[in-house]
């Protein structure tokens, strides 16, 4: 990034296929001139529920829009253009009777589309406005620091953390940036280093467990899964085929969502059927130790441990290697 003392570029998460990456789907020079609101001398409750009222609004009309989107172009124009297409593509001999059907279908899905595009893009650039203009006053605004850490180098993170206000500086997202610019992050051929979470008991999970176990760790985001998978408990019966085809007693996965206590990870498990594995969570509110230590922030990520408590491979979503790193029998 090209950055001086008053310019940031922020990434903003979106979902893709297997995994919610951070994308540039829209990137922003923030200057300090124009941060503060015009009467900066508010308290920091008053500028937390500015903020907030203003990205609820703004999350109110984006999920209105999404509906929007989904009847009028997914299921009015999209999916009956896809079902035509395909049945062009089966039976080409009737091109003169299904072509003109595809071409309508097409156009008003993308005659739709483009209505719902220039809608998310304006509900897009007011949350940017909204981040410049808050980031520094509102804790819940500066979490953007501590969500773009992978884009900006601790010695931005740590000049954005002294120009907040004192208050922002104490908030959950403020401490979360000072705690990781402060942590050496664990690489890819380190040794594992644990960090506390509970299971579904309740109890503080034994990092013991996994002593002499090739071990991956899925760091949440079954949710953007099911965007390729389709059934919400698909990844959970993903993984189960993947133990059938490769586990033994010296193979485990760990589930982990970014969860606050052990009714919301019992939720979790229940929702995503992941009640054969073992599930755990840390308690976090903005951060989470093992976002911090092993620096991952898309859904998911994966963490490959091998039998010696080596990490092996740190992978942004489920990608091919899994089985890869299944098959290599010990």
């Amino acid at each position: 990034i090209k950055m001086n003392r008053n310019t940031i570029t922020f990434i903003i998460l979106t979902l893709v296929g297997y995994v919610c990456i951070p994308l540039s789907v829209f990137s922003q020079q923030i200057d300090s001139t124009t941060i503060l609101p015009e009467n900066a001398n508010k308290s920091y409750a008053e500028y937390e529920k500015e903020y907030l009222d203003i990205i609820n609004s703004i999350q109110d009309a984006w999920q209105e829009n999404s509906k929007w989107h989904n009847t009028n172009v997914v299921y009015k124009y999209g999916v009956p253009y896809s079902k035509a297409i395909r049945e062009l593509r089966a039976h080409p001999e009737r091109e003169k009777e299904l072509r003109p059907v595809v071409d309508s279908l097409k156009r008003n899905r993308d005659i739709y589309s483009a209505i719902s595009g220039k809608r998310q893009d304006s509900l897009q650039n007011a949350r940017k406005l909204a981040f410049n203009r808050y980031f520094l006053v509102s804790g819940s605004a500066f979490k953007i620091v501590y969500q773009s850490r992978k884009s900006l180098s601790k010695q931005e993170m740590m000049m954005l953390y002294h120009k907040a206000s004192k208050a922002v500086r104490k908030s959950d997202a403020g401490r979360a940036v000072i705690k990781y610019i402060k942590t050496a992050q664990i690489k890819e051929g380190d040794k594992f280093r644990s960090f506390y979470c509970f299971d579904s008991t309740g109890n503080r999970f034994n990092w013991h467990n996994i002593t002499g176990k090739r071990t991956i760790i899925i760091c949440d985001g079954l949710g953007c899964m099911t965007h390729g998978l389709g059934d919400i408990k698909s990844p959970s019966y993903y993984f189960q085929n993947l133990l059938k085809k490769y586990g033994n007693d010296k193979i485990q996965f760990i589930i982990f969502f970014h969860r606050k206590n052990m009714n919301q990870l019992k939720e979790q498990i229940n929702m995503f059927g992941t009640e054969p594995f073992t599930c755990i969570a840390d308690g976090g509110t903005v951060s989470s130790p093992i976002e911090i230590i092993y620096n991952v922030d898309t859904t998911p990520s994966v963490i490959y441990i091998n039998e010696f408590g080596i990490i092996d491979k740190i992978t942004e979503g489920v990608t091919k290697y899994i089985e890869s790193f299944l098959a290599n029998k010990m």
